[in-house]
């Protein structure tokens, strides 16, 4: 005879894991929902990869419920499940629930890492809390983790929604200060950044040295500089 077996936990959650790597937010929802109605116990795996899943997926109001509904069954969040909410918060505006997320994780003994902190500044960029995302910057720093280039480019970003052209600058010559050698995408907010105050100048200048790096210029680069000199 052949028996069915009953899937378990562990089966959920390599599923739900499945559907994260797959993008399938709203799949990965309904299996969530499902292992609760089979009365089983969910853990930080499970709620980790529908939080996952929600936050590739940009939604971030389901994120969230996913995040709340685990502090309601008492589930302790790891890494992953605090940067999938607080990445959530840059898709919601939220930042004040980031900044407060990560002083959650410190409580909570997790490691804040780069990614914690590149969250956390998207979503005070979002919000045109340009001069938080600085002292996210600074903090980060103290803790001696490197801030790479992709969250410097994350507090060039907010200082270019603020139209703070002159922090933005200064962040980006600070790069080299820091033997960080500037990419395609941070030449691009830079040159992005020109545009409010029409420093057209200065677009074309940083469009040059792009080139003169030996980088090759994007459509995004490229419609940039046309958009500056307009």
């Amino acid at each position: 005879d052949n028996v069915l077996l009953a899937p378990d936990i562990i089966t959920y959650n390599a599923a739900i894991s499945a559907l994260d790597q797959g993008n399938q937010w709203a799949s990965a929802l309904l299996l969530l929902c499902e292992a609760r109605l089979r009365n089983l116990q969910l853990n930080v795996v499970s709620c980790s990869a529908a939080l996952s899943a929600c936050e590739r997926g940009r939604a971030w109001e389901q994120a969230f419920e996913v995040f709340h509904s685990m502090h309601r069954m008492c589930i302790g969040g790891d890494a992953v499940a605090f940067n999938a909410a607080i990445s959530a918060c840059d898709r919601g505006n939220r930042w004040q629930e980031a900044l407060g997320l990560l002083e959650e994780m410190q409580s909570a003994s997790l490691k804040r890492s780069a990614p914690s902190y590149v969250a956390a500044a998207g979503a005070c960029g979002s919000s045109l809390q340009w001069q938080v995302s600085l002292l996210l910057l600074s903090q980060l720093q103290h803790e001696r983790l490197s801030p790479g280039l992709i969250m410097t480019n994350a507090c060039i970003n907010a200082c270019r929604k603020a139209e703070q052209l002159h922090a933005a600058l200064n962040l980006f010559n600070s790069m080299r200060d820091s033997h960080l050698k500037p990419d395609v995408l941070n030449y691009t907010s830079m040159i992005t950044a020109c545009a409010p105050s029409q420093e057209w100048q200065l677009a074309l200048r940083l469009h040059q040295d792009l080139l003169g790096a030996g980088l090759s210029p994007d459509a995004m680069a490229f419609n940039a500089a046309l958009g500056v000199c307009r």
